[in-house]
C-alpha cells in the first residue's frame, strides 16, 4: 500500500562494512534496464551487490522515478563511480548519485510506494515485501504505457493553463524532470496532449528527430494532393543520386537547399511536389560491383556470365537505394515518395527507348566511326566527365590497372626521323613525343616555321611536302609546315598519329591524309601493325620501343616533361583515344536552340556568370557518343538487318516492330527479315537527361506532366551544368517542345575544409548521418578499411585516406543533429564556385538548436503566468507596447522581410544569418534578458504584454526556421498554445511582409542600435580590464541624450552597474575607459576594479605583445627577403599583407590596453 513519504528511510548510522563502498543512485529513467545499468556500473569496478526497483515519485502522478543501491568491492571504485556518474545523462534523466549512508531527501511530496524500508543491519537493505510492492507498481506502470497509443507520459496543456503562483511554484517546476519521449504513434491528427507540457531540461535530438517524419508521411503533407486546389504550384526534382554508395555531405547540401526551397513554397500555400529517384549510374555501379565480386569470389563478370552478374548488380541496387532513401528521410527531406523512380525501372526504360527511337527516326542519332575516349581496363567508351585530367610535374611513377610494376610518365623523347636527301646536308628532323609506342601509327610530321629549337638552317632546309621516314618501320611520310603546332613544344616538330590523338586526327583531315593506322587494340595491347611488338601491353611496348630506338641510334635524349594525363575516374586507367564505330547524337541544331533560350531570356541561369561557359561549350558542341560497352545499362533499342552486307539499322520498341520497320525499308516480306539487337548500352547521361519529364510518366500524357511539367526550378552542382543541364535542355526541347525548366540554380562544388573535392581515396567523404550521430576516428577508419577490403580502395589510397582522417578528425566527429547539419549547410553562400565545408560548423548550430529549445522553455514557463495563453493577441496589447517591445517587433519584421527576400533570390545564407541574428542576438541575448525583471515584478498588465510579445516572436521565429529545422520547429510548434493554428508547421503559413510591414519602426531600431552599442562597449571594457559593477556615464548631444534616456531601463536590465548617468557634457577622467559609440555619443566606464588582478593582466598582455611583435618582425623579414620579392604573386602578396595588417592591429590593441590598465591601476 502506498504511503506518503518525503525521504527514503535509511538509517543515519550505517555499519562500517558497507559505509565506504555502497552508493545510492537515483532519478533513473523507467526505460533503463537492470542489464544496462549493471553494464554501466561495471565500468568503474567490481559490483558485489545490486538492488534495483522503481517507486512512484515523479514530478507528476504516474511518472516513475527509479533508484538502486550498488556495492563495489573497494571504496576507490565506489568513489570513482560517484564522481563520474553524478549528473550523468542516462537517456533523458540526469543521475543523482550519493553515498548510501547519507539521508537522501526526495523533492516530491506526492504519493510514493514504500521503497527502501528501514534496514536493521545494512543501509539500503530492502525487504522482500517492499520489493514485491515496487515490482507490482512497475508492472502496473508498464501496462498503462502499453495501453497508451502515444506512450508519451507528459503533463497535458492544463499544466500550463492552471498557472503557477509566482516564484516559489515556478522554481518547483524548473527542477522537475518530465518523462522522456517515446516514439509517437499518431493517428491522422496528433493529440495536443502528446506534445505539450514542460520541456525536458535538454534538447534530446534523437527522440525529437525520430518522432515526426513518419507522421508527416502519414498525413500526406509531402504530396501535391494535400494542397491540390492551390492557385500556384512549385515542382522540382532531386538530382537522382547514383546507387554506387551512400550519400555524402555534398549530397546533403543539394538535398538541404532543395528541401528548404520546397518547404518555403509549401508554407506559402503553393501546391508543391518534389520528385525523388535514383540513377543506375552504369559504368560507376558496374565497376564497384565488379571489384566486390572479385574481392569476394575472385571472379570477373565474364567468369560468371552476364545474367548472373546482372543479378549481383540488382541486389546491390536494392541495398543501396534503401540506404540512400533512409538517409534522405533522416535528413528530413519532404520528398513525395509515392512518385519515386529508378532510371532502369520499366516505366523509365520505356521513356528511354521512346526517346532513342524518335531521335533515330529523325536522323539525329546515327552510327559512325569517330574519335572517342576508350578505357582499356573497362573495355568501354567513357564520357568526358569521367575523364580526369591529372597534372604530371615531370618524371612520375603511376600505378596502372593490369600492370604489376608502376609505369613512368612525364618524359619527353627526342627522336630522329630521317628525311630525303637535301642540299643542306641535314639528314634528320628531330621530333619530340611523350608516346614513342605509337610511332607505328605515324602518318606525317608537322613543324612550326618559327620553331624555337630548330636552327635557321634546319628551318630553311625542311620544306613543306618533303619525305620523311618512320624510324621504326621505314614507311614514307610527308613533312608539313603547320602554324598550329606549338613552336615551344619540344623542338617545334611533332609526329601525327591520327588513330590515337584527336588533335592529330584534325590535322590529318586538314592535310587530306586518308590512311589512319591503329596500333593499340581494345585491351591496350599492340596489334599486328607493330611487328615484333605485337601483343605487348602498350606501356611495356614503350620501353621496348625506346630500347630499339637507342639501338638504332635514333633516340637523341630524354627529358622530364610536365604534362596532363587523361585518366579514367572509374578505373584509374590512362585513357586511350581511339576511332571506333559508335552511336552518336547530332547536337548542332539542339545546341543552337539551347543557346537561343538563354539569349531570349526564357531560361535563366543563376548565377549568370555561368552563361559564358554555357555559350562557349554549346558553340563548340561535338556530337554526343551514346554507346557504352557495358552489361549494366539501357540496351540500345537498335537492330541490325542481317539480310545483306550493307550496314542497315532500325530502332524499335521490340523485335516485332523492328521486323516491320526493316521489311518496309527494304521492301521485302517480314518473314524474310533477320535481325540482331545492338549489344551496347546507352550512356547514363542520356537516360538522366530525360529525368524531368520521364519521372512524370512521359511519353504517356499523365496528369503529373500536365500539372507539374515544366519544372519551376532545376537545382544542382555547377560541375554538371554542361553534361547534364545542357543535355536536359536539348532533349527536353526536342522531345516535349517545351523547356524542361525555366530557371537553373547552381551551387558550388563541395570540397573539404582544405579545398579538396570529396573523394573516398582521400578519406574526406563523410556520411551526413555520421555528422548527425557522431562517429569515432576508429569507426571512420573502419569504413575506409571496409572499402579497401571490398576492393574499392587500393593500398596507396587506403594509406592516404587513413592519414587524412587522422589529421582532420583526431577525436572523431562529435554528434550533432539533422537540423543543425541542415542549418549549417545553408550558412554557406551556395552560389560560390566552391564550398569548403567545415564539419565542426554543425556543432555551433547544434548549440543554436539548444538555445532555441531553452528560449522556448522559458517562454512556455512564463505562459503559465497568464489565464489563457491561446487568447493572447499582439493586436490586443498594441497600445501598451514599450520601446523595447516595439524594437523587437520591428526587428522581427526585418527578419521576415530578409528571409522572404533571401528565398526569392536563392541567397539562403542571408536567410540563415538573419534568423540567427534575430533569434540569438536580439531575441535571446537582449529581449529575454531585458524583460526578466518585468516578469519577476508581478505586474499582471506588464506581464501580459511581455508574454504576448514573447509568444508572437517565438511563433514567427519557428515558422521562419522551419524550412531549415523541420524537426525542432515541429516539436515546439505543436506546443504553442495558439488558437486555430495549422495542424503542422510543415503546412503552416510562412510569415509574410503584408502582415509584418506595419511593425517596422526604423527610428526605434536606430536608437536601440545605439543602446546595444553602449551595452557592447561596457561589457567589452569590463571583460578587457577586469572591471565589475562599473559606474557608467553616457555622454552625447541633447537630442541623443533624450532618446537614450527613454531606453535607460534597458541598460539597467542588461548591465550590472553601480550607477548610470546620461549627460551632455562630460570630461573623461584617468580612472575611466572611454569608447566612442557614434559621432555624438560616447560611453565612459569607471571603477576601481581589482588592482591586483589588473596588474597581473598587464604582465600577461605585455608578454602577448612581445610574442606578437616577434611574429610581426618575422613576417616583415620574410616579405623583405630576395626570394619573396622575386617569387611573390599578387595573390600571395595580398595574403601576406593582410596577415601583416592584422598583426600590427593586434600589437596596437595590446599596447593601448596596457596603457589603459596602467592608468586604471594608478588612479
Amino acid at each position: 500500500m502506498a504511503t506518503k513519504t518525503n525521504a527514503i528511510p535509511v538509517p543515519d548510522t550505517p555499519t562500517e562494512q558497507h559505509e565506504e563502498k555502497r552508493l545510492w543512485i537515483g532519478n533513473l529513467d523507467s526505460r533503463v534496464t537492470e542489464y544496462q545499468l549493471i553494464k554501466l556500473l561495471k565500468k568503474y569496478g567490481e559490483v558485489q551487490k545490486f538492488d534495483f526497483l522503481f517507486h512512484k515519485s515523479g514530478p507528476q502522478q504516474g511518472q516513475p522515478r527509479g533508484y538502486c543501491f550498488v556495492t563495489y568491492k573497494t571504496r576507490g571504485e565506489a568513489k570513482h563511480a560517484l564522481k563520474t556518474l553524478d549528473g550523468f545523462l542516462a537517456l533523458s534523466k540526469q543521475l543523482s548519485v550519493k553515498w548510501a549512508h547519507q539521508k537522501i531527501e526526495d523533492d516530491d511530496s506526492v504519493n510514493s510506494y514504500s521503497s527502501s524500508t528501514t534496514a536493521s543491519q545494512t543501509p539500503g537493505e530492502i525487504s522482500i515485501a517492499t520489493k514485491i510492492c515496487a515490482i507490482e507498481a512497475k508492472l502496473k506502470l508498464m501496462e498503462q504505457e502499453k495501453k497508451s497509443d502515444s506512450a508519451v507520459l507528459q503533463p497535458t496543456l492544463s499544466a500550463y493553463t492552471q498557472g503557477i503562483t509566482r516564484q516559489s511554484q515556478q522554481k518547483s517546476v524548473s527542477r522537475h524532470q518530465t518523462k522522456p519521449y517515446q516514439k509517437r504513434n499518431f493517428q491522422k491528427k496528433p493529440s495536443r496532449t502528446q506534445v505539450t507540457g514542460p520541456l525536458p531540461a535538454a534538447y534530446i535530438t534523437d527522440i525529437v528527430e525520430n518522432s515526426w517524419y513518419e507522421w508527416w508521411e502519414e498525413q500526406g503533407f509531402f504530396k501535391p494532393e494535400y494542397n491540390a486546389n492551390a492557385k500556384e504550384k512549385f515542382s522540382i526534382i532531386l538530382p537522382p543520386p547514383n546507387v554506387t554508395g551512400n550519400l555524402h555531405i555534398g549530397h546533403a547540401l543539394t538535398n538541404t537547399i532543395q528541401d528548404a526551397l520546397v518547404r518555403w513554397h509549401r508554407m506559402n500555400g503553393r501546391c508543391t511536389v518534389w520528385f525523388p529517384g535514383c540513377d543506375h549510374a552504369g559504368i560507376a555501379t558496374q565497376v564497384i560491383v565488379e571489384k566486390i565480386l572479385w574481392q569476394e569470389e575472385k571472379k570477373t563478370r565474364h567468369d560468371i556470365g552476364e545474367e548472373k552478374f546482372l543479378e549481383y548488380v540488382w541486389k546491390w541496387k536494392t541495398k543501396k537505394e534503401k540506404v540512400i532513401y533512409e538517409q534522405l528521410r533522416r535528413l528530413g527531406s519532404s520528398l513525395d515518395w509515392s512518385r519515386s523512380v529508378f532510371t532502369m525501372d520499366k516505366r523509365f526504360a520505356r521513356a528511354v527507348n521512346e526517346a532513342f527511337i524518335q531521335l533515330h527516326d529523325e536522323g539525329l542519332i546515327f552510327r559512325e566511326a569517330k574519335m572517342i575516349n576508350w578505357c582499356c581496363h573497362l573495355q568501354s567508351t567513357i564520357s568526358d566527365i569521367e575523364v580526369e585530367n591529372v597534372e604530371i610535374p615531370g618524371r612520375t611513377q603511376l600505378t596502372i590497372p593490369g600492370y604489376k610494376n608502376s609505369v613512368e610518365f612525364g618524359v619527353m623523347y627526342y627522336i630522329k626521323y630521317k628525311t630525303e636527301p637535301n642540299s643542306s646536308g641535314h639528314e634528320f628532323i628531330t621530333v619530340a613525343t611523350t608516346r614513342p609506342e605509337t610511332i607505328f601509327g605515324d602518318v606525317a610530321v608537322c613543324f612550326h616555321p618559327e620553331a624555337t629549337k630548330l636552327t635557321s638552317d634546319e628551318k630553311c632546309c625542311f620544306q613543306n611536302g618533303m619525305t620523311v621516314y618512320n624510324p621504326l618501320n621505314g614507311e614514307k611520310m610527308m613533312l608539313y609546315v603547320d602554324k598550329t603546332v606549338d613552336p615551344n613544344f619540344g623542338t617545334g616538330a611533332v609526329k601525327i598519329t591520327p588513330a590515337h590523338d584527336g588533335n592529330d586526327l584534325n590535322r590529318a583531315k586538314e592535310f587530306k591524309i586518308q590512311n589512319f593506322v591503329e596500333v593499340i587494340d581494345d585491351k591496350g595491347l599492340m596489334n599486328e601493325n607493330c611487328g615484333e611488338f605485337k601483343g605487348l601491353p602498350r606501356y611495356e611496348a614503350r620501353k621496348a620501343v625506346v630500347e630499339k630506338l637507342k639501338g638504332k641510334q635514333l633516340l637523341l635524349r630524354e627529358e622530364s616533361h610536365a604534362m596532363v594525363l587523361p585518366v579514367c575516374s572509374r578505373s584509374g586507367d590512362v585513357i586511350e583515344q581511339k576511332i571506333k564505330l559508335q552511336w552518336f547524337l547530332k547536337t548542332d541544331s539542339l545546341a543552337q536552340k539551347a543557346m537561343d533560350v538563354v539569349k531570349d531570356g526564357h531560361l535563366q541561369i543563376i548565377p549568370d556568370r555561368y552563361e559564358k561557359l554555357w555559350f562557349r561549350w554549346l558553340n563548340n558542341s561535338q556530337d554526343w557518343c551514346l554507346s557504352r560497352q557495358l552489361a549494366w545499362g539501357h540496351r540500345i533499342p537498335a537492330y541490325k538487318v542481317l539480310n545483306n552486307k550493307s550496314d542497315i539499322w532500325v530502332s524499335a520498341r521490340n523485335l516485332e516492330e523492328a521486323i516491320k520497320k526493316a521489311a518496309k525499308q527494304l521492301g521485302v516480306e517480314k518473314n524474310s527479315i533477320k535481325l540482331e539487337q545492338e549489344k551496347d548500352v546507352l550512356d547514363t547521361w542520356f537516360s538522366s537527361s530525360l529525368f524531368p519529364f520521364a519521372c512524370m510518366g512521359w511519353p504517356e500524357k499523365t496528369s503529373d506532366l500536365e500539372k507539374f511539367y515544366p519544372l519551376d526550378l532545376m537545382e544542382t552542382g555547377n560541375d554538371i551544368l554542361l553534361f547534364w543541364i545542357a543535355r536536359m535542355v536539348m532533349l527536353g526541347l526536342k522531345l516535349t517542345n517545351v523547356l524542361p525548366f525555366n530557371r537553373v540554380l547552381l551551387h558550388g562544388i563541395v570540397c573539404d575544409i582544405h579545398g579538396r573535392k570529396m573523394s573516398k581515396s582521400l578519406g574526406n567523404v563523410i556520411d551526413p548521418l555520421d555528422i548527425i550521430n557522431g562517429i569515432s576516428l576508429e569507426q571512420l577508419q573502419e569504413q575506409s578499411k571496409n572499402l579497401y577490403n571490398s576492393g574499392i580502395l587500393s593500398d596507396h589510397e587506403l594509406k592516404i585516406a587513413l592519414d587524412g582522417q587522422k589529421k582532420d578528425y583526431p577525436d572523431g566527429i562529435a554528434p550533432s543533429c539533422a537540423d543543425a547539419v541542415r542549418f549549417a549547410l545553408c550558412t554557406y553562400n551556395i552560389k560560390d564556385q566552391s564550398l569548403n565545408l567545415d564539419v565542426k560548423r554543425t556543432l555551433r548550430y547544434r548549440l543554436f538548436c539548444n538555445k532555441i529549445w531553452q528560449a522556448s522553455k522559458f517562454v512556455f514557463s512564463v505562459l503559465e503566468l497568464t489565464d489563457d495563453p491561446s487568447k493572447l493577441d499582439i493586436k490586443n496589447v498594441e497600445h501598451k507596447l514599450t520601446l523595447l517591445d516595439k524594437w523587437i517587433l520591428s526587428s522581427l519584421s526585418n527578419m521576415v522581410e530578409k528571409c522572404n527576400e533571401g528565398f526569392t533570390t536563392f541567397t539562403l545564407h542571408s536567410v540563415t544569418n538573419n534568423i540567427h541574428e534575430f533569434f540569438y542576438t536580439r531575441f535571446c541575448d537582449v529581449y529575454l534578458e531585458a524583460v526578466k525583471p518585468i516578469i519577476r515584478s508581478g505586474n499582471k498588465s506588464e506581464i501580459e504584454v511581455v508574454v504576448t510579445v514573447l509568444l508572437t516572436c517565438l511563433h514567427s521565429s519557428l515558422l521562419a526556421m522551419s524550412p531549415f529545422m523541420p524537426f525542432l520547429t515541429e516539436e515546439l510548434y505543436q506546443r504553442l498554445p495558439i488558437m486555430d493554428k495549422a495542424i503542422s508547421v510543415t503546412v503552416a503559413r510562412y510569415p509574410e511582409m503584408k502582415k509584418w510591414s506595419e511593425w517596422k519602426n526604423q527610428p526605434v531600431e536606430d536608437n536601440m542600435d545605439v543602446i546595444l552599442g553602449i551595452v557592447q562597449a561596457v561589457r567589452g571594457v569590463c571583460n578587457d580590464f577586469l572591471v565589475k559593477q562599473p559606474a557608467v556615464v553616457v555622454n552625447g548631444s541633447a537630442v541623443m541624450c533624450d532618446e537614450i534616456s527613454r531606453f535607460k531601463f534597458i541598460l539597467k536590465n542588461l548591465l550590472k552597474l553601480s550607477s548610470l548617468s546620461i549627460v551632455t557634457d562630460h570630461r573623461s577622467l584617468d580612472s575611466e575607459v572611454s569608447k566612442s559609440i557614434k559621432s555624438d555619443v560616447s560611453v565612459h566606464v569607471s571603477s576601481e576594479g581589482n588592482k591586483a588582478n589588473q596588474e597581473r593582466l598587464i604582465l600577461d598582455l605585455s608578454n602577448r605583445k612581445i610574442s606578437t611583435n616577434k611574429k610581426l618582425d618575422k613576417l616583415i623579414a620574410r616579405m623583405n627577403s630576395p626570394y619573396y620579392l622575386k617569387t611573390k604573386t599578387p595573390e600571395t602578396h595580398e595574403t601576406y599583407s593582410a596577415k601583416k595588417a592584422a598583426l600590427e592591429a593586434k600589437v596596437n590593441e595590446l599596447k593601448n590596453n596596457i596603457n589603459v590598465l596602467k592608468r586604471l591601476v594608478k588612479s
